[in-house]
């Protein structure tokens, strides 16, 4: 027979675990801090739903000069719950156009051109403009049932 208080911790436990939904994004950004003129970093914002001007999770990926997102191979960023973020845009695309994809170790994610000047400021000033938006959308002439999603644990 368990005992209560264990019972309340593997109730805690499970309330901490979410399922992820089919309408998180990843937005890959550059950003400038105030009075600059040119972009000093590249950052991997974690949204839960529909990208805004405040990221649910913001993991850094170069900082002193800007990422090249196309034709670089895989860039990966790590968010704070030490969930990576892995994506690979083969060739610049334009405006609204599929450019590659993602993977955060739970499902794969579609990668758009999307271009959104200052799409959010981080608490020190610093300016991000959207690059690309990956949402959890089948690529391209990919059928409805080839990717499953897998279930993970969510930003707390």
């Amino acid at each position: 027979m368990l005992s209560l208080p264990f019972l309340a911790i593997v109730a805690t436990g499970l309330a901490a675990v979410v399922r992820r939904g089919d309408s998180e994004h990843v937005v890959l950004a550059d950003c400038k801090a105030p009075n600059k003129d040119y972009f000093q970093s590249s950052q991997m914002a974690y949204y839960a739903g529909p990208p805004n001007n405040a990221p649910d999770a913001i993991a850094n990926v170069t900082y002193g000069k800007q990422q090249a997102w196309a034709g670089s191979g895989k860039i990966t960023g790590v968010f704070s719950d030490n969930i990576g973020f892995t994506v690979n845009i083969p060739a610049t695309v334009g405006e609204g156009q599929f450019a590659g994809i993602g993977h955060n170790g739970y499902a794969d994610f579609s990668c758009y051109a999307r271009f959104k000047t200052a799409l959010y400021t981080t608490k020190d000033g610093t300016v991000c403009n959207g690059i690309y938006d990956c949402d959890r959308t089948n690529p391209p002439g990919e059928s409805p049932n080839g990717r499953q999603p897998k279930v993970g644990a969510c930003f707390r």
